[in-house]
């Protein structure tokens, strides 16, 4: 007798290997090929988008709270659970998983910055790519925000991973591995080696310039910091009162600002932020309440640039939980006399 069950599972299942051959020639659901990734206005967006959102990360949790618990500020108490313990002790080494977790991710988001600048760069080499002069503005203003953002990276990787600049020895001090192109098949040996201190923050200038020639553009309604879709401007800013949601002209000079202060370049770091001060657009909180709404409430008036988390899908990581012992109530981390002494009593931030 022939067993039909049998038959038709053998069917089946070369049915369904014939189905998944075919299958194995289609592009993932889930992913552009390269080569088609930046060849529309949607695609450079959502390109775009994409350099935003690594913000999330790169600027909560340990990315903060590590150099914080390695600092004087902090003491750990007596029976913590160990959370950063080897930063806290200086007993880490390299393969220490929150070292090599900031490292490796700052350099991913720096190639991907790198692929988006790449990409602007070959505009005019496609002539499959039609953009109009108003999108060409656009995509003017987001590399702009490449630029910066690579900035950002490299001068938070310097401030970690590099001595203190003396502009004295830093030809001669080692600096950073300057990676400013796109190229995913290089393999670990051909990657290129660090490059002194001098040539990494000459590096963090340049593309800090490269960003306000670009963004400035944006001040003159080309892009106005939202989004245009379908031949019109639609406002995305969610954030508080003189506070955007995309890095402006303003934030760019507030890291003009920290990147001088860390070079020692005391002038410059005092007019940059004089700018910023001088301006009006961002008044400091001068009561406690204000001050705690800031933080409370999400309110404000001091805040430049705030990166917006629309959900709890795109929220990124608390920096609180060790001081104040969430979920439980055991905290790990305790501020220092010393630290809290830097605070008189006058001062709305002590309490």
């Amino acid at each position: 007798m022939v067993n039909m069950k049998k038959i038709s599972m053998i069917a089946l299942t070369i049915l369904t290997l014939g189905v998944t051959s075919c299958d194995m020639d289609k592009m993932p659901y889930d992913a552009v090929p390269t080569e088609e990734a930046l060849t529309t206005i949607v695609g450079f967006e959502e390109a775009r988008a994409g350099i935003y959102s690594v913000y999330l990360g790169l600027t909560g949790g340990s990315y903060v709270l590590a150099p914080e618990v390695q600092a004087d500020a902090f003491n750990a108490v007596a029976d913590f659970s160990n959370k950063y313990g080897e930063l806290h002790r200086w007993t880490f080494e390299s393969t220490n998983s929150t070292v090599e977790t900031i490292w490796s991710n700052y350099y991913a988001a720096i190639g991907r910055v790198n692929f988006f600048i790449d990409g602007v760069s070959k505009i005019d080499e496609n002539p499959e790519i039609e953009l109009t002069e108003t999108q060409r503005q656009q995509i003017n203003v987001y590399e702009g925000e490449a630029y910066f953002t690579r900035a950002y990276c490299y001068f938070y990787l310097a401030t970690l991973f590099c001595r203190d600049y003396d502009v004295a020895t830093a030809a001669s001090t080692p600096g950073l591995p300057l990676q400013v192109k796109y190229e995913p098949k290089l393999s670990a040996t051909q990657y290129p080696g660090r490059s002194s201190l001098e040539d990494t923050y000459k590096q963090i200038l340049e593309d800090l310039e490269e960003a306000e020639e670009r963004i400035e553009t944006a001040k003159n309604g080309i892009a106005d910091y939202d989004r245009y879709i379908n031949g019109a401007y639609v406002t995305v800013n969610t954030a508080p009162k003189n506070c955007g949601n995309y890095i402006t002209v303003d934030v760019v000079t507030a890291l003009k600002a920290r990147v001088a202060l860390q070079m020692d370049d005391y002038e410059n770091a005092a007019k940059y932020a004089g700018d910023l001060v001088n301006s009006n657009r961002y008044p400091l909180s001068n009561t406690a309440t204000d001050f705690e709404s800031v933080w409370k409430n999400d309110k404000g008036t001091e805040t430049i640039w705030q990166i917006a988390m629309t959900s709890a899908d795109d929220a990124g990581v608390p920096l609180g939980t060790i001081f104040i012992g969430y979920p439980t109530t055991k905290k790990d981390y305790i501020p220092t006399q010393t630290l809290i002494d830097l605070y008189n009593e006058k001062d709305i931030r002590l309490k």
